[in-house]
């Protein structure tokens, strides 16, 4: 007998894909980026702060902290640090008290890129 397992978000889990990408210019204004991660989707652990796929995913880090799981009145929220050399910091925020299944993101690389879409 083959059992077929289907995979789908739940309360623990955002599948989001980035719809738009913004770079700071010299100018302090934000210009559109074309990039190859437009469309593309990656997950996010809401327990552990755990992104699988690009621009999130890091590997090596020195902290990770969900600052808040998101509830009904409250946004998602967590901070990536690094260890020294590298000097970065990378946030990701979603609206979770959002009205709809498509909850709006938004986040940070490195601080470099400004990265927002939906997440369900």
């Amino acid at each position: 007998m083959t059992m077929h397992t289907q995979s789908f978000a739940g309360k623990d889990e955002y599948i989001c894909t980035i719809l738009q990408i913004q770079a700071l210019r010299s100018s302090g204004n934000f210009n559109a980026l074309d990039s190859y991660l437009l469309g593309k989707s990656f997950s996010i652990d809401r327990n552990t702060g755990k992104v699988t796929g690009k621009p999130f995913e890091r590997k090596s880090y020195k902290e990770l902290k969900v600052i808040v799981r998101g509830d009904e009145k409250n946004s998602y929220k967590h901070i990536v640090t690094s260890n020294p050399p590298d000097n970065w910091a990378q946030y990701v925020y979603v609206r979770e008290f959002t009205n709809s299944l498509e909850k709006p993101f938004w986040g940070t690389d490195n601080g470099e890129k400004i990265f927002s879409g939906v997440c369900k």
